[in-house]
C-alpha cells in the first residue's frame, strides 16, 4: 500500500500472441522499427528485431 492509502497492483493484462512481423509491411515502417531497436542499446534485442523483419519479409514474398 502506498503512503496515500492506495493499493498498487501489477497489471495482469494479456495481449496474447502479438507478432510484430505482422505490422512490418513497408520499408519506412521497417526502418523505424530497426532504429527503435538500435536505441535500446541491446545486441540481443536488435537481433530479435532483425528476426522479426526477416519473418515479415518471408510473409510478403
Amino acid at each position: 500500500m502506498s503512503s496515500d492509502g492506495v493499493e498498487l497492483m501489477a497489471s495482469k493484462e494479456s495481449y496474447g500472441d502479438w507478432d510484430p512481423a505482422e505490422f512490418l509491411r513497408d520499408r519506412e515502417t521497417i526502418v523505424e522499427y530497426l532504429q527503435a531497436a538500435l536505441e535500446e542499446n541491446d545486441p540481443k534485442f536488435f537481433v530479435k528485431a532483425l528476426g522479426n523483419v526477416a519473418r515479415a519479409k518471408a510473409k510478403v514474398t
